[in-house]
């Protein structure tokens, strides 16, 4: 299995588990934060700014999860362009795909992700 097929399993089993957290109702927009050395963070806020990029800062974010994050260890090393782009494309593909048929899904209640 090549790192993003185990890494996409490693972000659908994570976002399952969220998904049996408590999160709140009113949770308007999610926000994966990907930092170096690589890792990736979730933060729920009920409010969305589309003209404020900083709209899920830390001081107003209203929901983290408890669930563990992916380890991305398996991309140290690599260009954060290229990081970034992998990241990118499994949570589209998580957004679009079977987990978006969960129902307590976190993606499915949202007006951004």
């Amino acid at each position: 299995m090549n790192a993003e097929t185990q890494l996409e399993t490693d972000f659908k089993n994570w976002l399952t588990a969220v998904s049996r957290e408590n999160i709140p109702q009113n949770i308007a927009a999610w926000s994966f934060d990907l930092s170096e050395p690589y890792e990736i963070t979730l933060v729920g806020s009920t409010h969305f700014n589309e003209s404020n990029d900083d709209w899920a800062c830390p001081d107003d974010d209203d929901f983290h999860p408890a669930t563990a994050a992916p380890d991305l260890s398996v991309l140290s090393g690599q260009n954060w362009e290229i990081v970034l782009e992998t990241i990118v494309n499994i949570v589209r593909k998580l957004t679009v795909g079977d987990l978006c048929k969960i129902p307590q899904n976190p993606l499915n209640s949202h007006q951004d992700i």
